[in-house]
């Protein structure tokens, strides 16, 4: 049966895949779906031709994919974490960058056929976590997905030292967050909670520096998303978030390619301003030896890089290449409150090409 149509943006669904419906609703809402259950759509696959039963529990398990990724500044320091569930692996990892300095302390665990790695069904109320031993990551959703906790302890790679985390990502009242669901290319779907502007507070420990993270200067962002994967995935994306300096906070999410441009529908390609999202359209983002250049309608931005996080894997089966520039955003925006002017705000592009 066809998707069911767009709905109310701040009315999500309770359901993405309703009964009786084999493919989701499509539509971005202010707030998260409480269900996104995309397992529940169905899609074309090399096992089309087993029995039901059978060829639903491996396309299940094997073709959808979930994680949850957070990343956040303060002066001083970008600090990032994911929990990845991508069924062949699974995996956390976690740096940090000192802005000061350039130097990054680091950290990835993976672990065949996700063993110890939960990622949840959804982002609305929710806690995803990584046991391995030493390492432990928590990401706990509360509040309808509009706040959340990151807490975690370990020691990263490479002799950088011990870490631990105790952060609380805050959402003001009248924010609107972005969740989208939309179709990929070859009848796959893909569905996504995003938010830049959470007010962060807390301490990290960090390779033997106390961070303090005060929510009136620290702004973090958050990336929930599961989807029906193409066997060969490929993005680049940029999240950024500052307060600027008359005080209000500004973030930047955008995406490339977009999911749902192709069929005209909603795309994530937004920037908000105190909580506030304003859609950036035709946007481009292009990477290279000098950096990172973003430019779209009323948008243009260039990184200066300060340091590269990279993970690399090439099993049967899997391949995967991941590269988060940590860099200064320069530039300005063209926004419904006039022109905002960035200099030197630190955000993250991320370089994207798997095969899973």
């Amino acid at each position: 049966m066809p998707s069911l149509p767009f709905r109310d943006p701040d009315s999500p669904p309770r359901q993405l895949v309703e009964p009786g419906q084999t493919s989701p609703c499509l539509g971005r809402w202010s707030r998260p779906v409480p269900e996104p259950n995309l397992e529940e759509a169905a899609i074309p696959h090399l096992w089309d031709w087993l029995p039901a039963r059978m060829e639903r529990g491996i396309s299940r398990r094997w073709r959808n994919k979930r994680w949850q990724f957070v990343n956040c500044a303060t002066p001083g320091w970008v600090l990032s974490c994911a929990i990845a569930d991508a069924a062949i692996a699974g995996n956390v990892f976690v740096y940090a960058v000192n802005t000061r300095s350039g130097a990054i302390h680091r950290l990835l665990r993976m672990r065949p056929l996700a063993a110890g790695v939960r990622v949840e069904a959804g982002s609305s109320e929710s806690e995803h976590r990584f046991d391995g031993g030493r390492t432990s990551m928590r990401i706990a959703n509360h509040g309808g997905g509009r706040h959340f906790a990151l807490q975690g302890r370990g020691r990263f790679d490479a002799g950088g030292g011990a870490f631990e985390i105790d952060l609380q990502f805050e959402s003001e009242p009248g924010d609107r967050h972005a969740a989208l669901s939309v179709p990929l290319p070859e009848g796959r779907w893909n569905y996504t909670h995003k938010f830049g502007g959470f007010r962060v507070r807390g301490v990290a420990q960090l390779g033997g520096e106390t961070v303090r993270f005060d929510p009136a200067l620290s702004l973090g962002a958050s990336d929930y998303t599961r989807l029906a994967a193409l066997r060969h995935t490929v993005w680049r994306w940029v999240s950024l978030a500052t307060v600027l300096p008359d005080g209000r906070r500004f973030a930047l999410n955008l995406v490339q390619p977009t999911p749902g441009e192709a069929a005209g529908l909603a795309t994530e390609n937004m920037l908000w301003i105190e909580g506030q999202p304003e859609q950036v359209r035709n946007a481009s983002l292009q990477v290279d030896g000098l950096g990172w250049r973003v430019q779209g309608d009323g948008l243009q931005l260039v990184m200066r890089p300060l340091a590269l996080y990279r993970q690399q894997l090439r099993v049967p089966l899997l391949a995967h290449r991941l590269d988060h520039h940590v860099g200064a955003w320069s530039g300005f925006a063209e926004t419904s409150q006039g022109r905002i002017e960035l200099r030197d705000v630190f955000g993250l592009g991320e370089d994207n090409d798997s095969w899973w």
